[in-house]
């Protein structure tokens, strides 16, 4: 194939795999500014019995938003003082162990350990990330692509209601802050640089990202949101954001609701 015929299709392909990085790589996790000694017990929100929960989502900018929804079966079952939370969504499984002091979760893409007792403003759970993809098509190399997550999240509020929309929630509810500092290296192989369009030039390098999200749960149901607003400050690709800032380019919005009360 001849590369400069198809140098466009190249490097949309390249900025196509940067939303894909995360086989492999290394990582660390655990939970930070936290003793364990704190007045608010996690696994009091956490279901504590066999349920189906339903949730809709909303996902999209200010002018093109999508809806959908997803179901979770959970099953709850406790043997030896550890009580075991199993959640099916979509042929997905996780678990979470709940024991005296810990709290310990199990899936295909985490497993970490905190505890379960806690304070306002802990950190109890904190993962550092790093996994490098190279690109490669026919014997020839394209770029290499290097995806860093710091992914923080922070117990930040007791609620007695929360109401977003058309969705509103009472009772023992928990806000979490979860900050993902984030960073995408984008490394072109030096021979492509001057065949590269000048739209595409610009991607070449470090791009970072600082997202802010939220996440609810209530006593005995677990998690009843989340709600992702996110900020985009530049208009050439790959877009990055920041949601610390107030002037956005373009806002994008994801959001996930559990459909009871």
């Amino acid at each position: 194939m001849n590369i400069k015929n198809n140098k466009v299709a190249y490097f949309s392909l390249l900025l196509a795999t940067t939303l894909f990085v995360g086989c492999g790589g290394s990582s660390s996790s655990g939970p930070s500014k936290n003793s364990g000694t704190g007045n608010i017990d996690l696994a009091n929100y956490f279901p504590n019995k066999d349920m189906s929960k339903t949730f809709s989502t909303v996902e999209g900018n200010t002018t093109d938003l999508n809806s959908g929804s997803y179901e979770e079966n959970i099953a709850v079952t406790t043997e030896n003082n550890i009580t075991t939370i199993t959640t099916i969504d979509d042929g997905d499984i996780e678990k979470i162990l709940i024991s005296d002091k810990n709290i310990t979760q199990i899936s295909d893409d985490i497993n970490f350990s905190t505890y379960r007792h806690v304070n306002l403003g802990d950190t109890f759970f904190k993962i550092e990330k790093e996994s490098t993809q190279d690109i490669n098509k026919s014997g020839f190399h394209y770029a290499k692509v290097t995806s860093k997550v710091k992914l923080e999240c922070t117990i930040e509020e007791q609620l007695k209601n929360f109401t977003k929309g058309e969705h509103k929630y009472s009772g023992d509810l928990l806000k979490i802050k979860c900050i993902n500092n984030g960073e995408v290296i984008i490394d072109i192989a030096p021979n492509l640089i001057a065949l590269a369009p000048e739209s595409f030039k610009d991607i070449n390098g470090s791009h970072t990202n600082y997202d802010i999200s939220y996440a609810y749960m209530k006593k005995d149901i677990g998690g009843i949101a989340i709600i992702d607003d996110d900020c985009i400050v530049n208009s050439t690709e790959p877009k990055s954001q920041d949601d610390r800032k107030t002037e956005c380019i373009e806002k994008h919005y994801d959001y996930e609701y559990y459909l009871g009360n």
